[in-house]
């Protein structure tokens, strides 16, 4: 058989091997668009949880610039000295974006019980162990309802620090 012979007979594609093509084609770019649209939120969740790294440094640093003894809990004096003691505010994120910043201060002890009240806390039973600040700030998306924490920070301040 010649290449004449046999061009004319081929018959070319059918209906069903087409619809097969095409299908096939299809999945192939649902499951493009699908990873591309995965691969975005995913970069936009980085960069939002980035953001809130950023804030909480500046709220941290804001404490560490200062003297141990002007890290003030914002809680009643006769409140139990294990309480946590919060300061809630909303600030502007380098994005532009609103984020709410709380801080939370409690009182801690290295060695003993903590003891007394948020005025005067003690370390019991030794005398030589000093109470000390353990500050957490928690950086929340007030663009989503309910608010979705981004990012947390701890740091503890003791009375070596000025």
């Amino acid at each position: 058989m010649t290449l004449s012979t046999r061009a004319r007979k081929e018959a070319g594609f059918g209906l069903v091997e087409l619809l097969i093509a095409m299908t096939v084609m299809v999945v192939g770019i649902t499951a493009i668009v699908a990873a591309m649209s995965s691969g975005i939120v995913a970069v936009k969740r980085a960069a939002d949880e980035s953001t809130a790294a950023a804030v909480a440094d500046r709220q941290m640093e804001g404490h560490r610039k200062v003297r141990f003894a002007a890290i003030t809990p914002t809680c009643p004096a006769t409140s139990p000295s294990s309480a946590d003691c919060f300061v809630s505010n909303t600030v502007a994120g380098p994005d532009g974006h609103s984020y709410r910043v709380d801080n939370a201060i409690r009182w801690k002890c290295a060695v003993g019980t903590l003891g007394g009240t948020v005025a005067s806390p003690t370390c019991t039973p030794t005398t030589a162990a000093l109470p000390a600040k353990l500050i957490t700030i928690v950086v929340l998306d007030l663009a989503t309802s309910p608010a979705k924490e981004l990012f947390r920070e701890t740091s503890t301040f003791d009375q070596a620090t000025g």
